[in-house]
């Protein structure tokens, strides 16, 4: 035989088995080439480091053992796992962004996992050595103390695991979690011979249930919307000073932070040409399914309504009688484009037909959170009062309802889905 090569066995035309060698499998001369016994079989048959020089005594001097069991190679299985852990993500959002805090019941991410035993991941410390005889598995589930009750999906040895000198083996496996909520996930190992018991893995190596520091992941629905959106805006709230108590409020319906430096708010009359506006400072941030506040010269919102940006540069109280427009912009290049607008009353530039007219004193517009929302669902304690504000279809007639009592949310305000 040369040193490098293949064998194939066949029957009749059909291939019933066949090794492809290389200089790295073992060619003492005078020696078979043995492979271990517990390894026959297996996919581990083309993994040289399961090869040794059979140490059968022959007649004439030579090594082999020509129809007798083979050699085992030397293989000592340390059982159960010495050591498993979640390698990447420990947990979402992951420190260099790559995973984010909130994924879709859509998204797929590649989760892995390390995990070490001796004579099991000791034998080629350039990457894997894929023992055939273990089987590993990624699961999630919302009792972190009874991971034997999570949903588990196979998980498989990375081939893309490379390493000048590690001992340790890594699997990789796919998260995709169909139903929105907030999940723990880690990993669970066996051998695969009969009666081996699972070992669980979490961040920081085995953990024996219920104790457990696993992975956390918050699943949202795919967004209705994809950008941030107009969600409330009030044009005043009284008389006298309190006719410039008003707002305009943001929400972000997307499951990602949007970055909101240099943005431009701006409100125009309902049949005015100019735009007055107020530009966003630099490091102001909208969370996902969070809120952003901006509030005029005597607006009055504390605690959860408090405002996170002030405006003078305008003044709405006029379009709480004649109607109005409010729009939000955001720099592409030099210049800027729309958002989202917000046109309603007697407004002549709206997304499609303009919203009601405003509501009388302490009311507001609400962008609603679905389509079959309502001033009903949409007021305190109704069905649709905490899921949002992510109803756009660019036609303000149908994406906002009125609302008798006005209910401004700022950046310290619950996260809110659909």
């Amino acid at each position: 035989m040369d040193s490098t090569g293949s064998i194939t066995l066949k029957q009749g035309t059909v291939t019933v088995d066949s090794l492809t060698y290389t200089n790295a499998f073992p060619q003492t001369t005078g020696r078979a080439m043995s492979l271990a016994s517990s390894i026959i079989g297996t996919k581990g048959s083309g993994r040289a480091w399961y090869w040794c020089d059979s140490s059968g005594s022959l007649s004439g001097g030579d090594r082999g053992t020509p129809g007798q069991a083979n050699d085992d190679c030397g293989l000592n299985v340390e059982k159960p796992l010495n050591y498993c852990a979640i390698q990447y993500p420990k947990t979402f959002p992951s420190p260099d962004g790559a995973y984010p805090a909130t994924i879709n019941t859509t998204d797929s991410y590649d989760i892995f996992s390390q995990f070490y035993s001796y004579d099991v991941t000791t034998r080629n410390t350039q990457g894997n050595d894929s023992y055939p005889r273990i089987e590993a598995q990624l699961g999630y589930g919302t009792d972190a103390t009874n991971p034997a009750g999570w949903t588990w999906t196979a998980a498989d040895f990375n081939p893309g695991f490379t390493t000048p000198n590690s001992n340790n083996d890594e699997m990789k496996a796919t998260l995709q979690i169909p139903t929105s909520g907030t999940y723990s996930y880690g990993f669970r190992y066996r051998f695969t011979d009969a009666g081996e018991p699972w070992v669980y893995c979490d961040q920081n190596g085995k953990t024996v249930p219920p104790a457990g520091t696993y992975g956390t992941v918050t699943v949202g629905k795919a967004p209705l919307t994809n950008h941030v959106v107009i969600s409330e805006v009030s044009g005043g709230n009284g008389s006298g000073t309190a006719a410039t108590d008003e707002f305009i409020e943001l929400y972000n319906p997307t499951n990602s932070d949007v970055d909101l430096s240099n943005w431009q708010v701006g409100y125009k009359s309902a049949t005015g040409t100019p735009w007055a506006t107020i530009t966003l400072p630099a490091g102001r941030v909208i969370r996902a399914h969070g809120y952003f506040l901006l509030g005029g010269a005597n607006y009055s919102g504390t605690g959860l309504a408090t405002k996170d940006l002030g405006y003078t540069s305008f003044d709405m109280s006029a379009s709480t009688t004649a109607g109005g427009h409010v729009r939000l912009q955001q720099l592409v290049g030099s210049a800027y484009v729309d958002v989202d607008k917000l046109g309603w009353g007697t407004g002549n530039a709206p997304e499609g037909t303009a919203a009601p007219s405003h509501p009388a004193v302490g009311g507001s517009l609400e962008r609603k959170a679905v389509s079959t929302s309502t001033s009903v669902t949409m007021a305190v304690g109704g069905a649709d009062a905490a899921r949002g504000n992510a109803q756009d279809t660019d036609n303000n007639s149908v994406d906002f309802v009125t609302r008798a009592a006005r209910q401004p949310q700022g950046s310290t305000s619950p996260l809110e889905f659909y």
